[in-house]
């Protein structure tokens, strides 16, 4: 750092002789010129150029050049000038003020012009020789202050000046509100000192932090790296246009089908529906181009990209495999239409609604500050899956806007772990997002926790969070998520209409037998081989479950008689137990919810009309009962007509199923709309599956998302649906390089990174995943005024550093040779590069930084191949 014009210059100094100095040299006292108080002549021009009036540009040459101090600003430029004389890519090259001597113009195009080129002083002024320039530059020399006006910096400003050039060379650039910010009056050794502590002690700006906090991306499914959010929670984002770039197709791979469902002689309004669910309504649709024949009620394939704005455009393809283009429908829904499946009320509580991210939908995207608390937001999934149905938001004013679930990144930081390593958020999610545990390592070690949390997982393990499927727990799921669960009934072997289940017989088929006393049943008349093979069966099967038994008929070894074949209705005595065969979901336990929706059950309709209950919501709300009964056959008691077998084949597939009664299952097998944070609560606590006393460790800078900073960055994962990430990383460097308060931290770390460099094209994530690149910056920007030593124990622990300079995986000579039976040495690559690179260079050095030489005035080498081949042993680990 420059300070009060005093430059340290590398010199280089003579290596020390052996022979003593010699003594004294005795003075002679010559008469000598007494020196002139008149300054040196000026040793090559005798032409001073002057700078000219304010609004005059004067052309300069190339070459030496003696220019005069200036009273006023006076700057000289580079400009391109075309055969008109217009003058355009001006840039500054150098400046003179105040009467002060010329000096280069800060920026880099002055600096990289006048490299290795400084102005001389002399009386008459300043001199310098100007580099030729590329053909159609030329220099100009212009005043940009009238010299008439007679200005002259003051006190105040000439402190701002020298402040200036000193924070230009501890500081990415100066700002006005640095120089406003001044107050140590002039810059002398001590008040740079005074500033450069103040830097010191200013918190660290991490690049990781920075990058995570404004990562706040749609998210229509979770992913590994975290989950997506509800919408009734404090920040979720909603918007007013029907289509995102997560609805289009950019791979070719699963396309979402549209439909625009319009009825002529009952419609008023057309439904514009995405994979069946409703998503909007509108009173016309067709492609722009009018060329093209839009249909209603027939089912296109989404393609490319929606622009996301109302009336942007969205594509879709056409039988002929092109696409074309429609305008993106506004979220609305008009009183005579179709109404959406959810609505969640969106009031604007104390501005609470605020609009987001303008400057990619010109203010069609809104957050709500605020958690919701509306009676539809505890029957929503804490977790959206591609697949669910759409959720609306209905504001003050009556209009409609679409929930739009973005991602949510939990906080594990080094001061901060998670208590439970991620576990909760990996067992909502069924596996999906990994656990946010990291190994405990010399950076995190005095701050990891142990956690008996039921849901805690580690680095490398899972939580195993168990359920029972029975009455009691089936009751408690309904209470936590108001899902209507039940255990399966009556569904029968023959139904009303003579429609029958297979033989039991048939090799490959799953048949299910529910468990009896011996005494309630009537052992049922077989041939020999098909009783023996259904006894050796139902007696040799592994099935635990206290009520039901299945078993799969073998494809060899066991035969029925051919004469039972159309028997299906069997009861088998074995000792004191009966084998019923039933139904092979009879005692399933399935989630009915999709049935007790209005217009789902025919049934359901029928009893809102008559006042009756809920045919599938009563088993529940007012039997307490675990189970609902198929009505299979007519009933005497009721007025509820016999469904037949089809019935059940038919709309089977609609409800997840849970398991069998009786049988554990485990939590991340639930249903989506299950895998609450209350039922991982809940059960963690009360099953008596304590944690096995997991360390769980956070990493530096792994800090949670703030979605109230919009959209800036994304995370790369399975189904992005963005490009160009690979810019992100020098997007997060420009904006703290403009904005972070530790200039001086971050100037250091940014010299540090042309040291210790990692290259895109060495490692195999590429630039794309921009947090373990700005996490590996992190590292330079912490230690940037600690100890270099530090900084080369965390880079080389780097898994970045691993890759770019190969030692990660690499394997000692004896492992080859046991493992693969290979001769081959440990990779030597960052065991070299560690020295020459990062540390004691190729050769060792004076104290003056000069090199040492041997007897021979050869220089000598810092390390040997020996010391290479040693460091390569020691980084196999």
């Amino acid at each position: 750092i420059e300070v009060d014009s005093v430059q340290i210059t590398e010199l280089t100094t003579l290596a020390p002789t052996l022979t003593p100095t010699g003594s004294p040299t005795e003075f002679v006292e010559e008469e000598t010129a007494s020196p002139t108080e008149a300054p040196t002549a000026m040793p090559t021009l005798s032409t001073v150029t002057t700078c000219p009036p304010k609004g005059e540009y004067v052309e300069l040459p190339a070459g030496p050049i003696m220019l005069e101090r200036s009273s006023n600003l006076c700057i000289i430029t580079k400009a391109d000038v075309d055969s008109s004389g217009t003058r355009t890519e001006i840039a500054p090259v150098a400046r003179s003020s105040n009467g002060g001597d010329w000096e280069k113009h800060a920026g880099e195009f002055a600096e990289t012009l006048l490299y290795g080129k400084n102005f001389g002083d002399y009386s008459q002024g300043c001199q310098i020789t100007l580099p030729e320039l590329a053909p159609g530059q030329k220099y100009f020399i212009a005043s940009y202050v009238d010299s008439s006006a007679g200005r002259r910096l003051t006190e105040v400003h000439e402190e701002q000046k020298a402040a200036a050039r000193l924070m230009e060379q501890g500081t990415f650039g100066t700002t006005l509100a640095d120089l406003d910010g001044w107050n140590k009056g002039p810059v002398t050794k001590l008040s740079a000192a005074d500033w450069v502590k103040e830097q010191m002690l200013l918190p660290v700006t991490s690049h990781r932090e920075y990058f995570r906090e404004r990562t706040n991306p749609r998210l229509t499914n979770p992913v590994r790296i975290g989950r997506n959010n509800h919408p009734c929670s404090a920040n979720a984002r909603w918007r007013k246009f029907t289509f995102s770039r997560k609805d289009g197709d950019h791979t070719g791979n699963n396309p979402k089908t549209f439909e625009a469902s319009y009825d002529e002689a009952v419609d008023h309004v057309i439904t514009i529906k995405l994979d069946g669910f409703v998503r909007t309504t509108v009173k016309a649709i067709g492609f722009e181009d009018i060329t093209k024949t839009f249909e209603f009620n027939k089912e296109y394939l989404m393609c490319n990209l929606p622009q996301e704005e109302v009336d942007g455009w969205f594509w879709l393809r056409l039988d002929d495999g092109s696409c074309s283009h429609l305008a993106n429908p506004l979220v609305q829904f008009f009183p005579e239409a179709t109404q959406p499946s959810y609505v969640v009320n969106l009031p604007n509580i104390s501005g609470s609604l605020q609009v987001i991210d303008t400057q990619h939908s010109d203010g069609q995207e809104l957050i709500s500050t605020v958690a919701l608390d509306d009676a539809i937001c505890d029957t929503l999934s804490d977790i959206t899956e591609q697949g669910d149905a759409p959720v609306h938001g209905k504001l003050d004013d009556g209009t409609f806007v679409l929930f739009d679930p973005r991602l949510m990144l939990q906080e594990n930081t080094v001061d901060n772990p998670e208590s439970d390593g991620g576990g909760l958020i990996k067992t909502l999610t069924g596996d999906v997002t990994k656990c946010a545990n990291v190994p405990r390592t010399f950076l995190n070690e005095d701050s990891c926790v142990l956690s008996t949390m039921a849901t805690a997982c580690s680095s490398s393990t899972a939580p195993d969070l168990q359920i029972e499927l029975n009455a009691e727990n089936i009751g408690i799921l309904h209470d936590l998520t108001g899902q209507y669960v039940y255990g399966i009934l009556g569904l029968p072997v023959v139904d009303k209409l003579g429609e029958k289940l297979e033989t039991p017989c048939k090799p490959g088929l799953r048949s299910r037998w529910e468990i009896k006393a011996a005494g309630e049943c009537s052992a049922t008349l077989l041939g020999m081989n098909t009783n023996a093979s259904l006894v050796e069966l139902l007696s040799e099967s592994s099935d635990t479950n206290p009520f039901i038994r299945d078993i799969n008929f073998p494809a060899s070894g066991f035969a029925c008689d051919s004469s039972d074949d159309a028997t299906v209705e069997i009861e088998i005595i074995i000792g004191s137990q009966c084998f019923k065969r039933v139904h092979p979901e009879h005692m399933s336990v399935f989630d009915f919810t999709y049935w007790t929706l209005d217009h789902t059950h025919p049934g359901n309709m029928i009893a809102m009309m008559e006042g009756e209950s809920n045919p599938i919501k009563k088993w529940r709300d007012e039997q307490g009962s675990a189970f609902l009964v198929f009505p299979s056959y007519p009933c005497a008691e009721c007025d509820t007509p016999p469904h037949p077998l089809e019935r059940w084949v038919s709309y089977g597939d609609k409800f997840p199923k849970l398991g069998r009664f009786g049988d554990m299952t485990f939590f991340v097998d639930l249903p989506n709309e299950m895998r609450t944070d209350e039922v991982a609560t809940h059960f963690g606590d009360s099953s008596g599956l304590a944690g096995s006393a997991v360390v769980t460790c956070g990493s530096p800078g792994e800090v949670a998302n703030e979605p109230t900073l919009g959209k800036y960055f994304v995370m790369v994962h399975e189904r992005g649906t963005d490009w160009g990430l690979d810019q992100q990383k020098g997007d997060v460097f420009m904006n703290v390089a403009l904005t972070a308060p530790d200039q001086l931290r971050q100037r250091i770390a940014y010299a540090l990174s042309q040291i210790l460099v990692v290259v895109d094209q060495a490692i195999g994530i590429v630039g794309d995943h921009t947090e373990a690149f700005v996490s590996y910056h992190d590292i330079l920007v912490r230690n940037a005024f600690g100890n270099y030593r530090d900084i080369l124990k965390q880079i080389s622990y780097n898994p970045l550093m691993a890759e770019n300079l190969s030692f990660i995986q690499s394997k000692s000579t004896a492992y080859m040779w046991e493992h693969q039976q290979k001769h081959a040495y440990a990779d030597e690559n960052f065991a070299r590069e560690i020295m020459q690179l990062f540390s004691t260079g190729l050769y060792m050095l004076n104290p003056d930084g000069s090199r040492k030489v041997d007897e021979n005035g050869e220089w000598i080498n810092a390390y040997s191949n020996e010391e290479i081949m040693s460091f390569a042993r020691l980084w196999t680990g």
